[in-house]
Formats: structure tokens, C-alpha cells, sequence
């Protein structure tokens, strides 16, 4: 599913969401929830079988990824028909924390006289993460679109992270 000298035409006049890969529609389903207007996927915005095309905006997309508004990445998905809005894979160890010794409230200062609490549970609880197991840090060419980007949406196997100068936030 890609841009081709040959493909151009029938592109001009809209996508195909039927016969569109899963990731593209999970793409296109997040920019419409967040009322986007517009939508780069480099398969469908580069001819792909066009050396000259390729070239000029291969180096345009530094630029394309600096001043998008955001940057959606498909952390978890290992090819475009994967997808990425699906369940996380971190699951429950259900043999493990079952006692309340391995489970911590701590009490903290929200505001001014209020007070809140965080409940921790012991790692062992779930299979461990590895951030750098994720099938977008197999991808070379996706270096760019985790490092340049003032915001980045990251759908990776655990849950959805934000990204942006300030730091990363697990959404």
C-alpha cells in the first residue's frame, strides 16, 4: 500500500479505507480524534518509485517533523497491517503480588490541606518492559521521528506515551 507513479491518479481521489492497512487506519482515526485536518503517511505522500521524488523530500522531512503540529508513531506496530490502537500486551502476572505485603500506599501533598495517595505494586506483577524491544526501535529510518518532533504521540506495546521537550508523560 503505496504511492506509485501509477497509483497517483486513483489517490487524488481519496483513500480506499476498505482495502487501507489496520496502521494507517488507526493513524487516521487518531488524527480525526483529535480534529486534525491533515494526515502525512510517508507511503502515501512519497512516490515510492520515484528516485527524484524520494531525494527532495527525504530531505524536507527533518523540516516536516520540526513543525508538525504532532507526530504520531507507531511504537508497537511491526508493519503497516499490524496497527497500533490495540490492547497493550503488559498482562498481570496473577501468580505473583497476591499478598498485600508487595502492594504500597503512598500518602502525599496534593494542594494546600488536601492530601492524595499512590498505590504501588511490585514489578514482578507484570512481564517487564524493555523500551527498547519495540518493534520502532528496529526501524532505522524512525530515529528522526522519535528525536526531532515538539510532540510526539507514541503508541508503544505498554500504553500510549507523550512526548514532547518538557519530558515523556504515560498516558
Amino acid at each position: 500500500y503505496r504511492l506509485t507513479k501509477e497509483t497517483l491518479g486513483n489517490s487524488m481521489d481519496g483513500l480506499d479505507m476498505n482495502s487501507t492497512p489496520q496502521t494507517i487506519k488507526d493513524a487516521t482515526t487518531v488524527t480525526r480524534a483529535m480534529s486534525l485536518p491533515y494526515l502525512w503517511v510517508d507511503a502515501l505522500c512519497i512516490l515510492q518509485d520515484s528516485d527524484e521524488d524520494k531525494a527532495t523530500e527525504v530531505s524536507l522531512m527533518s523540516s516536516r517533523y520540526l513543525y508538525s503540529v504532532i507526530t504520531i508513531a507507531a511504537g508497537c506496530s511491526d508493519s503497516v497491517i499490524s496497527g497500533f490502537l490495540h490492547n497493550n500486551t503488559r498482562r498481570e502476572n496473577k501468580t505473583c503480588c497476591l499478598d498485600l505485603a508487595n502492594k504500597y500506599t503512598i500518602l502525599y501533598k496534593v494542594a494546600e490541606n488536601t492530601l492524595g495517595t499512590i498505590s504501588l505494586e511490585c514489578l514482578r506483577c507484570y512481564n517487564q518492559y524493555h523500551e527498547d524491544e519495540e518493534p520502532i526501535d528496529k526501524r532505522a529510518w524512525a530515529l528522526q521521528e522519535q528525536l526531532i518532533p515538539c510532540h510526539l504521540l507514541l503508541y508503544v506495546s505498554h500504553n500510549p506515551q507523550w512526548r514532547c521537550h518538557n519530558g515523556t508523560r504515560n498516558l
